[in-house]
């Protein structure tokens, strides 16, 4: 038996002054990888319209195409195709949000994040359970729902609200709860007593047609859901001029039996004035005017939505919170199912193979994953594992960032399965080489977790190869001196760039310039305008690589096959050239050219390359614990010399 509805409404007010109390400082940091891409929002019944507002959200601020699907919808036709996917849920514990998570999962998205108010939920521990995914948990002063969603998906909405606008802006906006409180929206229908009664006169029309524009679009499929989920009527919902397109015959043959509310924003204002007054008079029509502020009145929209399902309710004598679920009701919410995506287009291999094969595909788009296709991968795929069983190495080369420590702990050292191994690397005889975007910060994480004895036979390569050293250098990397000439002349342009002095926060060095993003920016935006910088300046070898974080600007003859060069020069040259190990292996990923060497494996991007840069990671492994993966890999040559890599 669920909540009465009464009492989920009386709540709102406490739970929107959490809302815009509560920080949401891990919520900002979650969604900041997506800020940048576009957005795949999944989520079932009410939690339907928290992905709406979130599109909404991230179409506006983000400024990045945004849609939204059910999970079976996802199961379908968006696993496969989605860069990046959140999942919301405010229970977590559906079947089918499960089931859409264990998928994506797998399909390896760019990016993958949870939104969720319960912490013991199934969803919560398989979102923790998987490295590449961000999870924001809140735990909602309300506890758990009552049939439909209310305070649970109107917290949610602030919530994403404050954290879009620390994105968008960089700072944190002020959201007052007595604004958004609407007085004439939830301290009751006392308090609109003289226009109660047309709302009355709409809501007890059997088929109620919701018009809508952008920003109340989420609201829109709120009441829809509300008023089907609880029985309390027939909702139709259209955006302005879809409606004009043949929707607005249903109130020509069904005027009697209809009613309109429309949401009315500021935006589309002058719209719904001329389109309501066209329509037919006998048909009562609620035209809610929201605040000029969009993203406040698109909560005052979720707001109202709620507010006109508990006033159906009393209409209808139906309690919207405890309707009263059928047998089948039940049986249909329990159902198990697979979904079956027809003949196997992947041909006749194993799960692993299979998610090898599909990542070197995802980068070669111009061509669909049908049967042909995969067995022509599956080809190269095999020779390039011949490849590797046959070579015997005397060096190993790293990527650091992304590759031996994760995005989350860059300011750590890696941790201590990385280190034994790289440990026992050292102590079989392999020279171990590392190639890194950063300077000093690498040298004393590395030295916290190697002994003294070892760092002899480390040799880093600081500012992306701009220097290599020992480990044991002690000068090394130097900080001190001018920049080249070259790249002081791209400095100076890149200073003087408007877009790129409001976006990024540059650091000059000598042989490398860092810009890092003073707030979330797609992460090819940085790396686009600064090379379009160094494109109109046409200084001969510059170039410009991107990361995770920063995009850098190397200096002539900067390179991370510096690293790879300096090691096996080391080595001799009698045995394979050192395999490399990195994360960024597609252009213009800066481990590009470390990955471009034969033996090169990726511990996350690859290159669309046939013959190197393959993904060789166990399904849904990623970053840091798929390096522990190829590090448990290198082992003892057959020979006695050197170690070899172990293909299954």
């Amino acid at each position: 038996m669920g909540k009465p509805y009464s009492e989920e409404i009386a709540s709102l007010s406490g739970t929107l002054s959490w809302a815009a109390a509560e920080s949401v400082e891990g919520l900002v940091a979650a969604l900041s990888p997506s800020f940048g891409r576009p957005l795949l929002a999944i989520g079932s019944g009410g939690s339907l319209t928290a992905c709406h507002f979130v599109a909404t959200l991230h179409r506006r601020l983000a400024r990045q195409p945004a849609r939204v699907c059910t999970p079976l919808a996802f199961l379908e036709e968006g696993a496969c195709g989605a860069e990046c996917a959140w999942f919301i849920s405010a229970g977590g514990s559906n079947a089918d949000i499960l089931k859409a998570f264990a998928v994506s999962v797998q399909a390896e998205p760019r990016v993958m994040g949870v939104l969720c108010g319960n912490h013991s939920s199934p969803l919560a521990r398989a979102a923790e359970a998987c490295a590449y995914c961000d999870l924001a948990l809140f735990d909602l002063p309300t506890g758990k729902d009552g049939f439909l969603a209310t305070n649970s998906l109107l917290g949610f909405c602030l919530l994403l609200t404050r954290a879009y606008d620390i994105l968008f802006s960089g700072e944190t906006r002020k959201f007052n709860p007595s604004k958004l409180l609407c007085d004439t929206v939830l301290q009751g229908a006392n308090a609109i007593a003289e226009e109660f009664s047309r709302v009355e006169r709409v809501l007890e029309r059997q088929t109620l047609v919701v018009l809508h524009g952008a920003a109340t679009r989420a609201a829109a499929c709120d009441l829809e859901s509300r008023f089907t989920e609880a029985a309390l009527g027939c909702v139709q919902v259209a955006d302005y001029r879809n409606f004009a397109h043949g929707r607005h015959h249903w109130l020509a043959k069904n005027a009697e039996q209809s009613g309109i509310v429309a949401f009315i924003g500021s935006e589309e204002r002058e719209l719904a004035s001329r389109t309501l007054a066209i329509l037919p008079k006998t048909v009562p029509a609620l035209q809610i005017a929201l605040s000029p502020d969009w993203q406040q009145g698109a909560l005052e929209a979720v707001v109202i939505s709620q507010r006109l399902a508990q006033w159906k309710g009393d209409l209808r004598r139906i309690d919207p919170g405890r309707p009263g679920v059928p047998p089948f009701g039940h049986e249909i919410y329990e159902l198990d199912y697979d979904i079956c995506k027809g003949s196997g287009s992947s041909g006749n291999v194993d799960a692993s193979t299979r998610a090898i094969l599909e990542r070197k595909i995802r980068q070669t788009v111009e061509r669909p994953a049908t049967l042909e296709v995969m067995e022509d991968w599956l080809r190269d795929l095999n020779e390039y594992r011949m490849k590797l069983r046959k070579a015997n190495f005397a060096a190993v080369v790293f990527d650091y960032d992304g590759t031996l420590v994760g995005p989350k702990k860059r300011t750590e050292p890696p941790e201590s399965d990385i280190a034994r191994e790289l440990v026992r690397l050292v102590v079989s005889g392999i020279t171990v080489g590392i190639a890194t975007g950063r300077g000093v910060s690498v040298r004393d994480a590395l030295r916290r977790v190697l002994l003294e004895k070892h760092w002899g036979n480390v040799h880093v390569g600081y500012y992306n190869g701009a220097e290599v050293a020992p480990l044991s250098d002690d000068s090394s990397p130097r900080r001190e001196g001018p920049m080249c000439e070259e790249l002081a002349i791209v400095a100076r342009g890149l200073h003087a760039h408007r877009e790129l002095a409001i976006l990024a926060k540059q650091t000059d060095r000598r042989h490398q310039i860092t810009l890092e993003p003073k707030k979330a920016v797609a992460p090819s935006a940085l790396w686009a305008l600064a090379n379009e910088v160094v494109r109109t300046i046409g200084i001969q070898g510059v170039r410009v690589v991107q990361s995770d974080h920063s995009a850098d600007v190397l200096a002539p003859g900067v390179s991370k096959r510096n690293v790879v060069g300096r090691v096996w020069s080391l080595v001799g040259q009698s045995l394979a050239e050192p395999i490399c190990i990195g994360d960024r292996g597609c252009w213009p990923g800066n481990d590009f050219e470390l990955l471009a060497g034969s033996h090169s494996l990726s511990v996350d991007e690859v290159s669309g390359a046939a013959d190197r840069c393959w993904n060789l990671a166990s399904p849904a492994t990623r970053g840091v614990e798929a390096a522990k993966e190829y590090l448990l890999r290198l082992r003892p040559h057959e020979s006695g010399r050197g170690v070899a890599f172990i293909v299954d």
